[in-house]
């Protein structure tokens, strides 16, 4: 309607490789912080990466497929 979004290949395809490098940053920072967190708050850090591992694993799944499957 309003031209605002253009979903042609390459800009579709550098914005997948900015979000990738994005998430990667961030997630390889919080690993590394991690360590300290875990050891002032013990058990229940480690449950709550397990389960944020889950979703991130669930939602990539998901997105995937989106895309392979889903694309017009």
């Amino acid at each position: 309607m309003f031209n605002l979004f253009s979903f042609e290949a390459l800009p579709v395809f550098i914005f997948v490789i900015g979000s990738f490098i994005g998430t990667y940053c961030i997630l390889a920072l919080y690993a590394k912080c991690a360590k300290k967190i875990q050891q002032k708050t013990g058990k229940l850090t480690k449950d709550i990466n397990l389960i944020l591992s889950f979703i991130t694993g669930i939602v990539a799944v998901f997105t995937f497929l989106k895309i392979v499957f889903f694309n017009n």
